[in-house]
C-alpha cells in the first residue's frame, strides 16, 4: 500500500478526491483529513501536535517528530511560493519545519501544487530547494518565463494540461504521454486528479485564485 505525504494545503488534498477506489496510507499534519472520504482499507495518520488555527495545521515538536519515523513513496504539498532560484517556500515557520521532513523523507516523487500566483514568488521561509522537486503541477495563468525557469532546473511542469500517463524510470521522470488509455499508475492518479481539479477550477472561476 502507498504512502503518501501530504501537507495542509487544501489543492493538496483535493488529490483524495481522485484516490477514493485506491487504498493508500496517508501521512499529513492537516487535521481536515480526519473528515475526507476514502477507501476502506486507506489508513489516515495523522501527526499529532499543536492545531494552528484556522487551517488546522498540526505543527510543532510534536508534529516534526512522528514524521522523522515515516518515510513515504510520494509527497504532494501545496506552497506560498516557487521559483527556480529558492525553490519551494512557505510563509509560516512552524510549518517549514514539517513540510521540509515531508519532503526529505519522501523517497520517491515530489509533487508541488500551486496556483499561478505561487509562481515565480519567494515567501519568508524555504522548504526545499528546486532539486528535490519532481513535478509542478498548476494552472494556465502562470508567468511563461518563470514556468520555463522552473522546467529547465528539471522539474516537470503540467500547467493545466491532462496528462494519461507519465515515463517514470525508477524514482526519474523521463518523459509525459498524453492521450493514451492505459492503466495509470498511483502517481499519475494523484497528478492527474490535482491536475483535473485544477483545469476545473481555472474553467468555472475564470482568474478567481485557488485558495492555499
Amino acid at each position: 500500500k502507498m504512502t503518501i505525504y501530504m501537507n495542509t494545503s487544501t489543492t493538496a488534498m483535493h488529490v483524495m478526491d481522485y484516490l477514493k477506489e485506491t487504498p493508500v496510507t496517508v501521512v499529513t499534519n492537516n487535521l481536515r483529513m480526519s473528515e475526507q472520504e476514502m477507501h476502506p482499507s486507506s489508513t489516515i495518520i495523522l501527526s499529532g501536535g499543536e492545531i494552528h488555527f484556522p487551517k488546522a495545521a498540526l505543527i510543532g515538536e510534536l508534529a516534526a517528530d512522528s514524521l522523522r519515523h515515516i518515510n513515504a513513496n510520494i509527497c504532494i504539498m501545496g506552497c506560498s511560493g516557487i521559483n527556480a532560484q529558492v525553490g519551494i517556500t512557505t510563509g509560516d515557520f512552524r510549518e517549514s519545519k514539517v513540510n521540509q521532513l515531508m519532503v526529505q523523507n519522501s523517497h520517491g516523487l515530489v509533487i508541488v501544487v500551486a496556483d499561478y500566483r505561487k509562481i515565480g514568488v519567494t515567501s519568508n521561509f524555504q522548504v526545499a530547494g528546486i532539486q528535490k522537486i519532481d513535478i509542478l503541477i498548476t494552472d494556465t495563468y502562470g508567468d511563461p518565463a518563470r514556468l520555463k525557469e522552473i522546467e529547465e532546473a528539471g522539474v516537470t511542469v503540467m500547467p493545466g494540461v491532462k496528462v494519461d500517463s507519465l515515463i517514470v524510470e525508477g524514482e526519474k521522470i523521463v518523459g509525459v504521454r498524453a492521450g493514451e488509455d492505459e492503466l495509470r499508475s498511483h502517481v499519475v492518479v494523484a497528478a492527474d486528479g490535482v491536475n483535473s481539479f485544477i483545469a476545473q477550477q481555472a474553467g468555472i472561476r475564470a482568474k478567481e485564485p485557488m485558495k492555499h
